[in-house]
């Protein structure tokens, strides 16, 4: 018995289905080819809570051990002036001076800032006592250094008009002249010094309360050190 031929084609696996092909397994097939990068991420995902469930495993000792390897990698990639300034705060602080200063590390070099109260009386450049043995004391350290040293003047926003300082410029650029000058005769390089007042044109506070004025009356050192410095900054070993 012979039967009349059929327009139906043929189902084309993995191709596209002809009339007659079965939705459920071409959709299986398209599933498959769309969302398999899932189970590389589920692999992810577990591995990273099992290394996860082994750290909350150890013990405090155990899990400081395993970073000390990664801390000392850090440590040993610094540059030769980074180093140089970690140094430098190590010797400030032996000698007892990081408790009288405030010392902030900026990029690769060292900001100092010495409040006025100990420095100078109010509407004066001339060093108080306390001042000059703070600067004794900055003097030794920086000698045995490789490094310069940018003495700044600042000032508060009220002002000042007498036979000496006409303005704050003049003020603060006379305040960072004399700290300059009594690092110098302290013995420390005037070629490695500079002296620049800004008056109250780089505050670090508001102006309208006393404790804002207390704290933009000052004197920073911007100490830094040659891109081809010893690590250990010291003078000694160039």
């Amino acid at each position: 018995m012979n039967l009349p031929p059929t327009d139906v084609s043929p189902i084309e696996i993995g191709g596209r289905a002809g009339q007659g092909a079965d939705p459920w397994t071409a959709a299986t097939l398209d599933f498959e080819r769309r969302d398999a990068w899932l189970l590389s991420y589920i692999d992810i995902l577990m591995l990273l809570l099992a290394l996860l469930a082994m750290l909350l495993a150890l013990t405090p000792d155990q899990r400081a051990s395993a970073t000390e390897p990664a801390v000392a990698v850090n440590r040993s990639a610094q540059s030769p002036r980074v180093e140089a300034v970690d140094k430098l705060m190590d010797s400030l602080a032996a000698r007892g001076l990081a408790d009288r200063l405030k010392a902030r590390k900026v990029a690769r070099s060292l900001h100092l800032q010495l409040h006025n109260r100990i420095l100078f009386a109010p509407g004066s450049a001339e060093l108080k006592s306390d001042g000059k043995a703070l600067l004794d004391g900055l003097a030794g350290v920086f000698g045995a250094y490789d490094c310069s040293v940018a003495v700044e003047g600042h000032t508060d926003n009220r002002p000042i008009a007498n036979t000496r300082y006409p303005s704050n410029w003049e003020l603060s650029t006379g305040r960072a002249a004399t700290v300059a000058r009594y690092l110098i005769g302290r013995g420390y390089d005037p070629a490695r010094l500079q002296a620049r007042g800004y008056a109250d044109t780089r505050p670090l506070a508001a102006n309208h309360t006393p404790a804002g004025r207390a704290r933009n009356r000052r004197v920073s050192l911007i100490v830094e050190f040659p891109e081809d410095v010893d690590p250990t900054g010291r003078v000694e070993t160039r």
